[in-house]
């Protein structure tokens, strides 16, 4: 990936709310092209979530050790809370082309 396109990554700031009832949560991003998505779940049940481009799919949440986990069409999410700020990681299949993401 170019250095350009690096630290157009780092610039670009989401703001992320997430409210949790029990179980339940309600997981909304804000992205600086004022578009905003919503995935309500249920940890351990299968839910219908959307994406940042427009697709929706169904996923089951997990809860392993206080980390939030799911797999997605893609790639494979990780939501903790880690010295107070949100610390989300992607992991992409090997055979999958990273510069789809990307784009």
């Amino acid at each position: 990936i170019s250095d350009d396109r690096i630290q157009k990554g780092r610039d670009y700031k989401t703001v992320t709310e997430i409210t949790q009832s029990g179980d339940d949560f309600t997981w909304t991003q804000f992205y600086p092209s004022n578009t905003k998505i919503t995935n309500n779940f249920t940890i351990g049940k299968e839910s219908e979530m959307h994406t940042f481009s427009g697709k929706t799919f169904k996923a089951t949440v997990s809860m392993e050790g206080g980390k939030l986990t799911v797999s997605f069409p893609n790639y494979h999410h990780v939501s903790e809370i880690s010295g107070g700020k949100l610390v989300e990681v992607n992991t992409l299949p090997q055979a999958f082309n990273a510069e789809k993401v990307m784009q």
